[in-house]
């Protein structure tokens, strides 16, 4: 469907010169990932566990009378094929 001779992105183009087109980016990330050394994926991992940490929307947290109890919303998530 979106193939570059004959699909919709061609005939898309076709209409408008100045249109630009890209490959789905999840659909890339999975095809990097694939090509990955394990180690190199085990830092990656980690580095999304942190990043969605940090991304805590800390509006939507309580205090309660012990520790911080965090809800379940988050933004920007981050997600490994």
């Amino acid at each position: 469907m979106t193939g570059k001779t004959s699909g919709a992105i061609a005939k898309i183009k076709e209409k408008t010169k100045g249109c630009s087109s890209s490959h789905c980016i999840l659909h890339r990330h999975a095809l990097a990932m694939k090509k990955m050394q394990p180690f190199i994926k085990e830092v990656l991992a980690e580095t999304v566990k942190i990043i969605n940490f940090i991304n805590l929307d800390l509006t939507g947290c309580s205090n309660g009378e012990s520790a911080y109890v965090f809800t379940s919303s988050h933004r920007n998530k981050v997600a490994l094929p």
